[in-house]
């Protein structure tokens, strides 16, 4: 047979280290990216302002925060981040002082629900 040539390819062949690798690679970039869009989903009623609120006799950061935010939500991370915010070392509080209080989005849409202070 003249003129035929016969052609074998060859075929790249990667190391089962090499694929457990990208395969690894894909996995934890798909992590991270849930992880992002996770985290921007539950920012949505993100601290956006701050409502201000005077302390009265008997009052406590508690009683405060929950004359903002009403019976219909769990307030203990906004209590602490009340008491952070203001600097509140031990819980006192005292009569006369101004406490700002932040608010969500959702808190902002419901303001006529503030009960005056």
């Amino acid at each position: 047979m003249l003129g035929v040539v016969h052609y074998t390819a060859k075929v790249k062949r990667y190391s089962p280290d090499k694929l457990v690798i990208f395969i690894t690679a894909i996995s934890l970039v798909t992590l991270m990216l849930g992880l992002v869009f996770n985290s921007l989903a539950r920012n949505e009623g993100e601290m956006l302002d701050f409502y201000s609120v005077e302390v009265k006799a008997g009052d406590s950061v508690w009683e405060c925060v929950k004359s903002v935010y009403g019976e219909t939500e769990d307030i203990r991370s906004i209590v602490d981040e009340t008491i952070s915010m203001n600097g509140i070392k031990d819980g006192m509080i005292f009569p006369g002082m101004r406490l700002s209080i932040p608010v969500r989005e959702a808190v902002i849409a419901n303001e006529a629900s503030f009960e005056t202070r």
